[in-house]
């Protein structure tokens, strides 16, 4: 098995494999999907919400903010966050900027996201409770997404001749092993530049077999490249565990 760099964005990376089992590929996006320590918030108390939107509905809000990670914690660690918002003068959008963290190695990682707008006079003051957990167990401890597929399914950017928008065309065999370096992404506008391609050489678009691009894409401080090295950590783990059954 041959894996090739084909573009590492920090956050998403895309990397050519070759001579790969699909299984494999699969056990790898599953693991890093599920199986992959992260923080999220498990608890919210309210001490004060006069605004027009329930408890529960801010809570899950809440649970779903994307948060730092520190491999050095504790699996049993608990980190408290607080926020204490008003609207005095007119309306005010919370954002999740405003859930202060009373550990710095664990914050929150997206600062924008918006939390609830306040109307005049309202107030929102509560503290949540943060915990490790993986997204086997709920989606809010997912850190990271992967998927993988053919590199033949993948295409580069182009001009449709029909309709005149930028899409991008599936590769011919010939221009696959000149995909090294260049970053293979999926299009879904018309196909018509493939449609043609097809009538005048029916074979051009035939799959090799093995040949795959694996992505993967962080979702809080921890790389992606990271991210799909700690998945295949996981996947080491559980054939170890095999082995011993």
């Amino acid at each position: 098995m041959k894996i090739d760099l084909l573009k590492d964005e920090g956050s998403k990376v895309f990397y050519r494999v070759t001579g790969a089992e699909p299984e494999l590929l699969n056990a790898l996006r599953r693991a890093i999907i599920a199986d992959l320590p992260a923080f999220a918030v498990r608890e919210v108390d309210f001490f004060e919400n006069t605004s027009a939107v329930f408890n529960e509905y801010l809570a899950n809000r809440i649970g779903l903010i994307p948060l730092t990670w520190e491999e050095s914690l504790n699996e049993d660690a608990e980190i408290y966050f607080t926020l204490d918002a008003a609207a005095e003068d007119g309306e005010v959008t919370v954002n999740s900027a405003q859930l202060a963290s009373q550990d710095e190695a664990i914050k929150v990682y997206c600062e924008n996201i918006p939390i609830i707008k306040l109307g005049k006079g309202q107030k929102l003051r509560l503290q949540a409770t943060a915990d490790i957990g993986t997204g086997a167990k709920h989606a809010r401890y997912q850190s990271a997404i992967a998927s993988y597929g053919l590199l033949s399914n993948y295409k580069l950017s182009t001009k449709c001749k029909k309709c005149g928008a930028a899409i991008k065309p599936r590769l011919p065999q010939e221009a696959i092993n000149k995909v090294n370096g260049k970053t293979p992404e999926q299009c879904g506008i018309c196909f018509e530049c493939e449609s043609k391609a097809l009538q005048k050489k029916p074979d051009a678009f035939k799959d090799s077999d093995g040949d795959y691009v694996f992505w993967c894409e962080s979702y809080n401080n921890v790389p992606a490249k990271q991210q799909l090295l700690r998945g295949l950590n996981k996947v080491g783990e559980k054939i170890e565990e095999l082995k011993t059954k």
